[in-house]
């Protein structure tokens, strides 16, 4: 199997006095995937109804927002770490100039167990024939871009 990626321009940064743009790759998502549509492939492989697996998530997402409420870090065993991350204030130079207040939650990270990036290590890439805001080129022969 291969995975589809996209090139984009990173921000310019300064080497050398000269500032200079690398690219990096993303992948090129075709589709998400719910749980919930996951939910025939988990009821055929095991001893779960659609409605056990529905209610088992729903109590998991309620208990996971009370951990991290707590400051916690939610760990699902063969999933990986799942930890909330705050912001403060860009501006602040010392200690004395942040209040609570001040602080807001930012997200939370997710950080995979080493199984599932073990299994992933191998994976093929291949160029995405989509272009980033949705259209897709085809070059002809004597590279001319070609609007699909």
């Amino acid at each position: 199997m291969k995975v589809e990626y996209d090139l984009y321009k990173s921000p310019p940064r300064e080497v050398d006095g000269k500032e200079v743009v690398h690219l990096h790759a993303r992948v090129a998502r075709s589709k998400t995937i719910s749980i919930w549509s996951l939910g025939d492939d988990i009821q055929k492989a095991t001893s779960l109804t659609k409605s056990d697996l529905r209610a088992v998530l729903c109590e998991m997402s309620d208990r996971f927002v009370e951990e991290l409420q707590k400051g916690n870090c939610v760990h699902i065993d063969g999933i990986g770490y799942f930890q909330m991350t705050l912001s403060c204030p860009g501006d602040v130079e010392k200690e004395g100039e942040v209040r609570a207040e001040s602080i807001r939650f930012k997200s939370v990270v997710y950080k995979p167990e080493k199984a599932i990036c073990g299994k992933l290590e191998g994976l093929k890439f291949i160029r995405s024939e989509r272009v980033p805001g949705g259209f897709v080129y085809r070059f002809q022969r004597r590279n001319k871009p070609q609007l699909l």
